[in-house]
């Protein structure tokens, strides 16, 4: 009796493992897919898993969030409202990545991109709109697949530049420090040639060569300055515009119709 038990004990401990094993399969599966959501239904099964995989690539290799999502209904949102919402519940408010919202229908056709957290410094609005020429023709064509291959060659190339430019500035600054550093002290080296070392420290002390007799503190003047606040939250030049999303979270991006 008691070996029966410890062989049904053994075969229910397999099954619960099996099943554990079975869920984490699942549950990772089901967050990669989720990288991809094609409702529009532009792609291929074929189209979607080769893209898929390249997604994969770039999130697992820099730890940052990446989607691509068809629509044909954007539910009373804008496209921005749309790609933003959707990034914040998908990934989390001010999280590092990007998702790309394909809106498209027999009324109406348009790309938007939405960055977070670190991404909004990886894409300025100039870099997402050479993005979207580059994507512009393939879009027009109706080859959409192609458009978001375009759109994934460009954004792994700029995550690439991104981080190789932080790396190399890191170096020059350390570099940098440590000359001036030994200029600084080989300088102060060189004028204290002539200082011999005094047993007491009272040698250090010139007689009588200070004799204060009145002192007193006198408020001469103020100065106030005063600069006033930037309120408007869109950066200019070659930087990125950002706005806030309706969960609060900060998002840059841009959008375009094609």
């Amino acid at each position: 009796m008691k070996t029966i038990t410890r062989i049904l004990s053994f075969l229910f401990t397999l099954l619960l493992l099996s099943g554990l094993l079975m869920t984490v399969t699942v549950s990772a599966d089901d967050a990669h897919s989720a990288l991809l959501v094609d409702d529009a239904d532009l792609m291929t099964p074929g189209q979607e898993e080769a893209m898929l995989q390249r997604m994969k690539e770039l999130v697992e290799k820099y730890g940052i969030n990446i989607a691509i999502v068809t629509t044909r209904d954007l539910n009373g949102k804008s496209p921005e409202a749309y790609a933003d919402d959707y990034y914040d519940n998908r990934f989390g408010i001010n999280t590092d990545g990007f998702l790309l919202l394909r809106y498209k229908n027999e009324y109406d056709k348009y790309v938007h991109l939405s960055t977070s957290g670190v991404g909004i410094s990886i894409l300025t609005d100039y870099d997402i709109d050479l993005i979207f020429d580059r994507m512009q023709p393939y879009c027009d064509s109706g080859n959409d697949a192609a458009a978001f291959n375009v759109f994934i060659d460009a954004l792994g190339s700029e995550i690439d530049d991104f981080y190789a430019y932080d790396k190399i500035w890191i170096f020059v600054g350390l570099a940098l420090g440590l000359i001036i550093a030994l200029i600084v002290t080989g300088r102060m080296k060189s004028e204290l040639k002539t200082v011999n070392t005094q047993k007491y420290a009272g040698s250090y002390i010139r007689e009588d060569s200070l004799n204060m007799t009145v002192s007193r503190d006198t408020f001469l003047y103020s100065t106030i300055s005063r600069v006033r606040r930037e309120t408007s939250s869109s950066s200019s030049g070659g930087g990125s515009s950002t706005h806030h999303s309706s969960s609060g979270g900060t998002h840059g991006g841009g959008g375009r119709h094609m």
